[in-house]
């Protein structure tokens, strides 16, 4: 995905980006500075993509094949996905027990949307 930024103002240690109307200011620092602040950052998150079944694109949840508590192996299909006039069957990466179905038929969704979650069993 490639997007476009424009430049509005740069100085030594900063530099103002744009990017959809809405202006970024980015601090710009040596490599010492950003060790020290790395320190006090929290660490980064974690996750398991295996236990979530991730919407690819935009589109609408044409029908949901499983509900809370249920059951699955390994490349069942968990719900079809409809975009652009394609059906997409979305399949379990992994064996587990349903822990949560975010969405029901004819619903919307949105690229990178968490349809259905799975605990491992």
């Amino acid at each position: 995905m490639y997007v476009t930024l424009q430049l509005l103002d740069k100085s030594i240690n900063t530099v103002c980006l744009q990017y959809l109307g809405t202006a970024f200011p980015i601090e710009i620092m040596n490599t010492t500075a950003a060790w020290f602040r790395a320190a006090y950052m929290p660490p980064p998150r974690v996750i398991d993509y295996g236990s979530i079944c991730i919407a690819p694109m935009p589109g609408l949840v044409r029908s949901v094949a499983v509900k809370l508590g249920d059951r699955v192996s390994e490349g069942q299909e968990l719900c079809v996905l409809e975009a652009m006039k394609m059906q997409n069957s979305m399949t379990a990466s992994r064996s587990g027990v349903i822990k949560k179905v975010n969405f029901k038929a004819g619903d919307s969704v949105g690229e990178g949307d968490i349809l259905i979650e799975l605990e491992k069993e």
